[in-house]
């Protein structure tokens, strides 16, 4: 009998062995969505940025208490205000039934970033197995061990996700020919943030080179990408309130409110921000620059298109002087992007945009907080005692510089193709972001955040919104 077990041992562990061993064999895919799911249900539950929470969300609690306009988004569009009413419908569901008030918000508001991720695999995978089918699989699951994103969308509950969602999703069914669905996608993508719109010019690029199907296919995504936008900006635009929130929200984003903080992202902190004033010529100049290139070029392949995209994120990032930390997901999805046309090295695709990410978390709010706010001020009042996090400003520059130059030197080494990536290195990698996932977990796993969060009332808000909501006109 044990000489029976032993074989029936072998021949079950044999295959699961071989591939295990095969980085593009899907039981890779499946282990990371798996994977991914469980750290982002610990860390979605009880993690927020809680003055980022009370703004993202606020705008739809102020419609369902008092009736002010839910158009007050801030520059997003009708798409976001959508999803802010769904998450506030959600909240007050789970909170009938007893769940804890700020695990409720937390937890409605993340469930569609957490989704957003695992679709954008897919859009990843999908995308892969048209450009690069050997690294289909790789890349996908490398996207969902990446400790940036889980900890943008289910620690700090961002949504960058679902804007890189809308780019990816376009791009793939773009090929596919689903042209107008691919424009209405890039449109909702712009309602939730502007750079989706990169996906214009991309898709143009493709129709310039002959490799998108049908008579008239920027026809169709031109008539998709205007019904979408119109769809999200229309109502603001004729809302007084709603207009003032867009037009605040689109000053800001230019760096022309004067409210803006310099970031430790972008190329002007080597420069001492003394130049930064002029970062949108910069990007002009960047932006124009790049698709004439790509146009002169498109005719060599479709992947010229993916190139072009990888650097204006790239760019975007860099030269913006309002880069926020959390647009390191954003440079890490010019890396993905990058990474379907020519081979890039999977460990700085972990710990570049981590090291961006992370100056956020030894400097947060310009020192005044640690990173323990992501916990603590939702459940100070229960007495929690969290591990404490070092802050210094000294780390803060030093991560930034390793991100901005990181990802220079990561696009120009991988556009030189000067090797190509090994097993070796697809598994340091994907160790390397699971670990870094699974400190996260250990941290949001604290017995007193969990032990606060439970005993917290069903009717419990998040502690800015308050605050959030009396400064805001109305």
């Amino acid at each position: 009998r044990l000489r029976w077990s032993r074989r029936m041992i072998r021949t079950l562990a044999n295959p699961i062995g071989r591939e295990l061993g095969r980085f593009d064999s899907r039981t890779w895919l499946y282990a990371a969505i798996t994977f991914h799911i469980a750290c982002a249900l610990v860390l979605g539950a009880v993690a927020s940025h809680p003055y980022d929470l009370a703004a993202l969300t606020g705008p739809a609690e102020a419609w369902l208490r008092w009736g002010f306009s839910p158009l007050y988004n801030w520059k997003f569009g009708l798409d976001y205000t959508a999803l802010a009413v769904l998450a506030q419908m959600l909240r007050a569901f789970l909170a009938s039934v007893g769940v804890p008030g700020v695990i409720a918000v937390h937890i409605a508001w993340k469930l569609p970033l957490i989704a957003a991720d695992l679709l954008t695999a897919g859009a990843i995978y999908r995308l892969a197995l048209r450009l690069a089918p050997s690294r289909a699989v790789p890349l996908a699951s490398l996207w969902l061990v990446n400790p940036v994103l889980l900890w943008v969308s289910a620690g700090h509950g961002q949504i960058e996700s679902l804007a890189l969602l809308c780019v990816f999703g376009a791009l793939v069914l773009a090929l596919e020919g689903r042209l107008f669905i691919a424009g209405v996608v890039t449109g909702l993508g712009v309602g939730i943030e502007y750079f989706p719109i990169a996906v214009l010019l991309a898709t143009f690029l493709w129709w310039r080179g002959g490799y998108l199907k049908g008579r008239h296919p920027f026809v169709g995504f031109g008539a998709g990408l205007t019904l979408a936008l119109l769809l999200c900006f229309a109502p603001s635009l004729i809302d007084p309130i709603g207009r003032q929130g867009l037009v605040g929200g689109l000053l800001f984003s230019g760096g022309y409110s004067g409210t803006a903080t310099p970031s430790l992202l972008t190329v002007w902190a080597w420069l001492g921000y003394g130049e930064a004033r002029f970062w949108p010529i910069a990007f002009g100049i960047a932006g124009i620059g790049a698709f004439v290139v790509a146009w002169r070029n498109v005719t060599r392949g479709p992947g010229v298109v993916p190139l072009f995209l990888s650097f204006t994120l790239t760019i975007s990032v860099l030269l913006d002087a309002n880069s926020l930390t959390l647009f390191a997901l954003i440079g890490a999805a010019a890396l993905f992007l990058l990474a379907v046309v020519v081979d890039v090295p999977p460990l700085a695709m972990v710990l570049v945009p981590s090291a961006g990410i992370a100056t956020y978390l030894v400097f947060l709010d310009n020192g005044f907080s640690t990173a323990n706010a992501f916990f603590y001020d939702d459940w100070a009042s229960t007495g929690a005692q969290l591990w404490q996090v070092p802050i210094s400003e000294r780390a803060a520059v030093f991560l930034g510089f390793v991100f901005s130059l990181g990802l220079i030197a990561t696009v120009v080494l991988s556009l030189a193709q000067l090797g190509k990536a090994t097993r070796a290195q697809w598994g340091a990698a994907t160790l390397t972001g699971t670990v870094v996932c699974l400190l996260l977990v250990a941290w949001a796993s604290q017995p007193s955040i969990w032990k606060s969060a439970a005993s917290s009332a069903p009717t419990a808000d998040i502690p800015d919104f308050a605050t959030y909501i009396a400064i805001r006109q109305g």
